[in-house]
């Protein structure tokens, strides 16, 4: 289990992290380039330099922050701070994601392990998504050392912590806009954060599908994992 958690804060929480620390680097050149200093080796030095120190601090930051950014920002808004998850869409009766036969199925063994009679699920009551979350919540710890659903776990906490980085990365970005390219106007600061700009600008854009498509995935493994142990 230690080897498996190592493997989550590696992929899910370290890779996100790092992908996002564009707007620091950046930060910490563009810092470098203003200051007025003579010497070609100590200008050259403190370009170098700035971005290493500013990069790091990003990476301690983010690390710090990133997930709560996306739970807070994007999990609990997209999926009703966890009320409307895919894997509690898909086993409500609106949903067609598994047959009624399959979801009879996940509902008799939640039923004989927990005790849990779900009866008819709607996406209307919130009463019955509190009972389908709690019911999963129970599924997930019952079948949680699975290899493929820990890699899907991994899969899901990737894209929404990368989410979460670039909200933060968009947001740090339009500061080095205003205050390298507007502000001080330092030769090509304007142009590439940007550019930065609008790379990260992508996966703000895109997290709401992104989140739900491996959400969705996850939910399959979980129930299927389930189903068979």
């Amino acid at each position: 289990m230690k080897k498996e958690k190592n493997l989550y804060n590696r992929y899910a929480r370290k890779y996100p992290t790092l992908l996002a620390l564009g707007p620091f680097v950046a930060a910490g050149y563009f810092a470098a380039v203003s200051i007025p200093i003579e010497s070609s080796t100590w200008s050259t030095l403190l370009r170098v330099m700035f971005p290493i120190f500013s990069g790091t601090a990003g990476f301690y930051l983010l690390s710090q922050i990133i997930r709560s950014v996306a739970i807070g920002v994007f999990e609990n808004s997209y999926f009703s701070s966890g009320l409307r998850m895919p894997s509690s869409i898909m086993m409500s009766d609106e949903s067609h994601e598994f047959s009624a036969d399959y979801k009879t199925k996940i509902k008799s063994k939640i039923r004989n392990d927990f005790g849990i009679d779900l009866g008819n699920l709607s996406l209307s009551s919130t009463d019955d998504l509190t009972r389908l979350r709690e019911s999963i919540e129970l599924v997930r710890a019952r079948v949680k050392d699975g290899h493929l659903l820990l890699q899907h776990n991994w899969e899901y906490g990737f894209v929404r912590n990368f989410c979460g980085g670039s909200l933060v990365a968009v947001v740090l970005s339009l500061i080095n806009v205003t205050i390298f390219g507007l502000i001080l106007s330092i030769p090509g600061a304007l142009l590439t954060n940007m550019i930065i700009l609008g790379i990260y600008l992508i996966p703000v854009l895109v997290s709401r599908f992104a989140m739900y498509s491996y959400g969705r995935g996850y939910a399959r493994v979980l129930f299927r994992e389930y189903l068979t142990s």
